[in-house]
């Protein structure tokens, strides 16, 4: 099958910016913590779209596990079962160091 001919919607035009050498470091570091291209990070950012970056992702998945290995924790404590609670507190703290390594990278 050919490829679609590109029209005045999806051909792409390039757009100069100009910034400091400082600024050019910034972005370029943002744009790679974001996993985007510079081109992807300033059009999002251009058109007022959220970016999400790599360790925000991380830090949800790790918040997401913290918060299931508490609510593990708490039913251990109601059982008072001394063998769960010492395996909740060890995911609890393992979800904890997740979450540190997350907030580290954001």
């Amino acid at each position: 099958m050919p490829d679609a001919v590109p029209t005045a919607d999806t051909l792409r035009r390039p757009v100069t910016v100009h910034v400091t050498a400082g600024e050019r470091a910034i972005i370029e570091t943002r744009a790679h913590r974001a996993g985007l291209s510079v081109s992807a990070y300033l059009r999002d950012a251009g058109l007022g779209r959220g970016i999400r970056t790599r360790g925000a992702s991380d830090a949800r998945v790790a918040l997401s596990g913290l918060d299931g290995a508490l609510t593990e924790l708490v039913g251990a404590l109601r059982e008072a079962g001394p063998d769960r609670v010492a395996a909740a507190l060890s995911r609890v703290e393992s979800a904890r160091d997740l979450m540190i390594e997350a907030a580290v990278r954001l």
